[in-house]
């Protein structure tokens, strides 16, 4: 499929669009989802999103303008996701009581993790979309997956200060050992997501593959009592 910008006619949903979905946004993300964890981003396509929601080709233009548009806005729905996500994981550790900053890494982790591997079109979207070869960050951080890509990234932060607080890193190594856990999350996840790791884990579950790594990881950070 070749996406066209739509015409004036093609941007209202008719009635029949309306009646069929009562979040007939949600209903096109939904579709698009399906479609991405069929085959990737690169097969995403315009028209078919709406096909695959049972609806007219007119809805997408008018919710999301073209596809990029309604990448952009699967990302940002993503991260809402994701942000939802660690915040309850965060959540859960603090009515345990006093905790050490580990634990709130490892559920960080663990959220993370469990979110990219049940939502892998989602996190594609999210990782591939949003930001321009000529956005710099500042304009990419007012765009709604900018916001939501900063503000996940805020709990990842706050973890990393109590991490320094406990003397488990150093305050000059803070920015990179947030760097390092991201990106050992975020290649795990793709690993994971591109089929790559489960040649190596067949007697493995992804829930136990992320327990075994961030018991690892902590047992590296805080020494083997902790992991």
């Amino acid at each position: 499929d070749t996406d066209t910008n739509p015409t004036e006619d093609e941007r209202a949903p008719g009635p029949q669009d309306t009646k069929q979905h009562g979040d007939l946004r949600r209903a096109l993300l939904a579709a698009l989802e399906e479609i991405g964890s069929e085959r990737g981003v690169e097969g995403e396509s315009h028209r078919e999103t709406p096909r695959r929601a049972g609806v007219s080709h007119s809805p997408p233009a008018h919710h999301f303008g073209d596809l990029e548009g309604m990448l952009n806005a699967m990302a940002a729905e993503g991260y809402d996701m994701l942000g939802a996500a660690m915040g309850e994981a965060i959540g859960a550790v603090d009515a345990s009581g006093s905790a050490p900053a580990h634990e709130y890494l490892r559920a960080l982790g663990s959220a993370y993790l469990h979110f990219a591997t049940d939502h892998p079109a989602h996190y594609d979207v999210m990782f591939r979309s949003g930001k321009g070869e000529d956005m710099d960050w500042d304009e990419y951080q007012k765009t709604p997956a900018g916001a939501g890509a900063v503000a996940t990234f805020g709990p990842l932060a706050v973890t990393i200060g109590k991490l320094v607080e406990e003397g488990v890193i150093a305050a000059e190594n803070g920015r990179y050992a947030a760097t390092m856990l991201w990106g050992m999350c975020h290649g795990i996840a793709a690993l994971w997501i591109d089929n790559r790791l489960q040649g190596f884990y067949e007697d493995h579950t992804i829930g136990q593959l992320i327990d075994g790594v961030l018991s690892a990881t902590t047992s590296l950070l805080v020494g083997p009592d902790a992991g």
